[in-house]
């Protein structure tokens, strides 16, 4: 029988230390995570010189934009020599962008209907010429995945106390049996 209860107090001693140990070894872990990348793509640019009236026709003509597409528009014109920009769907009579007397523009739309688009320019003065500067950048941002690699312990922290308790318990074991023999 002390046999017995020597094999249990060193079984459960030994299954103590190891409770007590193993919230302490990291094991690594990989997971696949996603991201968001912001991304831009010019989709329009160039230069005018004008008098009375001009546009990028040959620019956008047949560009066509889609809806919800989120675009940054900067216009520059000749300083003190301000233009009236707007921007138009080719099947629609009123523009959806109109900005009268610019030198200077650097806005944020987006875009509502799928269509083709033309950016035009007109002169304030049709006495003086200008020249006029056009970017526009369209800007989305994409979800993409990469593997994370991270240590994990191998068993929560909670154990060790377990682990402590059973040490405990299984030594005592062994030097109540040891006191007995004696």
């Amino acid at each position: 029988m002390s046999k017995t209860f020597v094999s249990a107090g060193i079984v459960i001693l030994l299954f103590g230390v190891v409770l007590i140990a193993l919230p302490f070894v990291y094991v690594p872990k990989t997971l696949t995570e996603e991201y968001q990348v912001p991304k831009s793509e010019w989709v329009l640019g160039g230069w005018t010189g004008m008098a009375a009236y001009a546009s990028f026709k040959d620019a956008t003509k047949g560009t066509t934009l889609n809806a919800s597409d989120f675009l940054n528009i900067q216009v520059n014109a000749t300083a003190s020599k301000h233009i009236d920009f707007s921007v138009r769907a080719i099947n629609t009579s009123e523009p959806y962008l109109y900005y009268p007397d610019v030198t200077t523009l650097n806005i944020n739309w987006t875009v509502p209907l799928t269509s083709e688009y033309d950016f035009n320019f007109k002169s304030t003065n049709l006495f003086t010429y200008k020249d006029a500067t056009l970017i526009v950048t369209k800007h989305w941002t994409e979800i993409v995945y990469r593997d994370v690699t991270t240590n994990y312990r191998l068993l929560p922290f909670e154990f060790l106390y377990l682990g402590i308790v059973l040490a405990v318990v299984g030594l005592g074991l062994l030097v109540s049996l040891k006191k007995r023999k004696r």
